[in-house]
């Protein structure tokens, strides 16, 4: 048995407008959609940084490998 998926009331509400042809409530879930991809574009974006300054300033052989396998994976998903 699958369980439900638990949604705010107002969430529910906003979708159930928007689905009616409230064209606000369709503006609020395309924004919402939106600012959910660009925060995960900045996340991706900060971390690939991150990462390239503790490679610049890592000594150690292993732990460079990993984090140059990190980036590597990093930039094969984009």
């Amino acid at each position: 048995m699958k369980k439900p998926i638990l949604r705010s009331p107002v969430a529910q509400s906003i979708r159930e407008a928007a689905g009616a042809g409230n064209h606000f409530a369709q503006f609020l879930i395309q924004s919402r959609d939106y600012f959910a991809e660009k925060n995960e574009r900045h996340r991706k974006e900060r971390v690939l940084v991150s990462l390239q300054k503790k490679l610049a300033c890592t000594k150690h052989s292993k732990c460079r490998q990993r984090i140059e396998r990190q980036l590597e994976r990093m930039r094969e998903a984009e």
